[in-house]
C-alpha cells in the first residue's frame, strides 16, 4: 500500500525492457511459435505463499500441456531456486518477463494485474491472453470497490470455492459466466499440513484501507491492538491455560512492526513475512480476527474463529461487507476485550471444536475437499484458451 523510493526505479527499469522487447519482437517471435505459456504472479512477486504460488507448484509437478513461469522480485529468486528450476522463475520487470507477458496464453494473478506488471505498462500489451483472477481469499466480509474490479482486469475466469461464493462475487459485479467453482489451489496444500502440535492461537487483524502512515499511529485500530497484547487479563488467561497467542502483522503494517511488542512470554508479535502464513494456520488451534479472509482458511480446515470487531460500525461505513456478521459469522462476534476473553475461555472449555452452526457453514461455503482444486483450475484454463468467455458451470 505504501510506496517505497525504489518503486519508481523499478518502473523505469521495466519501461526500458518493455521498449527493448517491442523492438526485438519481430526478430525473436519465432521462439514462441507453438508454445503455450502460462505466466503466474501474486502480490507483485513479493510474497510467495498464496494461490498463485501453489498453482505454480502444481503445474511443475503435473502435465498441464503448457510451460508455466512464476513472476518474482529479483531478490526473492535465490530462496526458490532450491525448489524450482531457475528457468521457470522470472524476475519481475526483466526483459524475459516482458517477452513472456507478450506471448502468454494465460495470465494468473491473486490481487490485480500489478501482480504481473505495472498497470501503466499492461495497457500497452496485446489482449489475447486468458486472464485468471485467482483471488487472495474467499470473498464475503470485504466489499470490492469499483476501482478494484476495474483494475482486476475484467478477468476471463474468477476462481471461487463454492456456489455460495459465486453469488457473492456476482453481487460484487463479476460476470457470473466467468466464475468457476474450482476451489483454491492453496487449499489442496493446506489439507496436507500436519495438525497443530502446540496450544497456539493466531491473531490476524486486517488492514483498514482508510488509514495511512500519518493516521495509523494513535488510531483506534492501533490502540485496540496495543491494549490487547499488553492486557494483563489476557496474559493471565493464556499462562493459566498454557496457550501462546501469536499476533501476525498485516503486510501494510510492516513499517510499524517496531511499534508492537509484548513483555508477556505467552504473547508473541510476528512481523509480516518472518513466519510462513501456512505454518501459522497449520500450527494454530484457533483464530482471532476481525474481518480478514484468512478466517475462511481456518473454517475450511475445521478450526474455530473468533471475530473481534471493536470498530465494526466504522468498518461497515468505510469498507462494507456482502455478508451479515450476525447471520454468516462462523464463530463468536465480540466487541470488547472482556467479551473476547470470555470467547477464548469458551473455546478452551470446548477443546477448540467447531460449534454446530460453524460446521454447517463449512459444509455450505465450500464445495470441494478432495484436494483436486488445482486440477479443476488447469482444466478450466485449457477451456478458456479456446473460448473467449467460459460458460457458466452446470453444477
Amino acid at each position: 500500500m505504501f510506496k517505497q523510493p525504489r518503486h519508481m526505479l523499478r518502473v523505469l527499469k521495466a519501461l526500458f525492457w518493455f521498449i527493448a522487447a517491442w523492438i526485438a519482437q519481430p526478430l525473436i517471435k519465432f521462439r514462441f511459435r507453438d508454445r503455450k505459456i502460462w505466466l503466474i504472479g501474486e502480490k507483485t512477486g513479493e510474497y510467495l505463499e498464496d494461490n498463485g504460488f501453489y498453482f505454480f507448484d502444481y503445474c511443475l509437478a503435473n502435465d498441464t500441456g503448457s510451460e508455466c513461469f512464476f513472476v518474482v522480485q529479483p531478490e526473492r529468486t535465490n530462496a526458490l531456486r532450491a525448489r524450482f528450476p531457475a528457468k521457470r522463475l522470472i524476475a519481475y520487470g526483466s526483459f524475459q518477463h516482458i517477452l513472456l507477458l507478450m506471448h502468454a496464453d494465460a495470465l494468473f494473478y491473486t490481487h490485480t494485474h500489478r501482480d504481473l506488471i505495472y498497470n501503466s505498462l499492461l495497457r500497452c500489451l496485446p489482449a489475447r491472453s486468458c486472464k485468471i483472477f485467482l483471488q487472495h481469499g474467499v470473498s464475503g466480509f470485504k466489499r470490492f470497490n469499483a476501482d478494484y474490479i476495474l483494475n482486476s482486469g475484467l478477468p476471463d475466469i474468477v476462481v471461487a470455492v463454492s456456489e455460495f461464493e459465486r453469488s457473492v462475487l456476482s453481487e460484487a459485479g463479476f460476470d457470473p459466466r466467468r466464475i468457476k467453482v474450482t476451489g483454491f489451489p492453496r487449499h489442496d496444500y493446506l489439507q496436507n499440513l500436519l495438525p497443530a502440535q502446540s496450544r497456539q492461537i493466531a491473531y490476524l487483524p486486517t488492514w483498514r484501507d482508510w488509514l495511512d502512515p500519518q493516521s495509523f499511529p494513535g488510531s483506534p485500530f492501533e490502540r485496540h491492538i496495543q491494549d490487547l497484547i499488553k492486557s494483563q487479563a489476557l496474559a493471565d488467561l493464556l499462562a493459566r491455560e498454557n496457550i501462546i497467542l501469536k499476533l501476525y502483522l498485516h503486510v501494510n503494517m510492516r513499517f510499524f512492526s517496531p511499534h508492537f511488542s509484548s513483555s508477556q512470554p505467552n504473547i508473541q508479535v510476528i512481523p509480516h513475512g518472518s513466519e510462513p502464513v501456512k505454518a501459522l494456520i497449520s500450527q494454530s488451534l484457533a483464530l482471532i480476527t476481525d474481518y480478514s479472509s484468512v478466517s475462511w482458511d481456518f473454517l475450511f480446515l475445521g478450526k474455530p474463529v473468533i471475530f473481534y470487531q471493536f470498530d465494526v460500525v466504522e468498518y461497515l461505513r468505510e469498507r462494507g461487507s456482502y455478508l451479515d456478521f450476525g447471520t454468516h459469522a462462523f464463530g463468536d462476534v465480540v466487541m470488547s476485550e472482556k467479551e473476547l476473553l470470555r470467547a477464548i475461555q469458551k473455546l478452551i472449555d470446548h477443546d477448540f471444536k467447531l460449534d454446530e452452526k460453524s460446521a454447517r457453514m463449512r459444509d455450505s461455503c465450500f464445495d470441494h475437499f478432495d484436494r483436486l482444486s488445482c486440477r479443476r483450475l488447469a482444466e478450466a484454463v485449457r477451456i478458456c484458451s479456446t473460448h473467449t468467455v467460459p460458460e457458466a458451470d452446470e453444477t
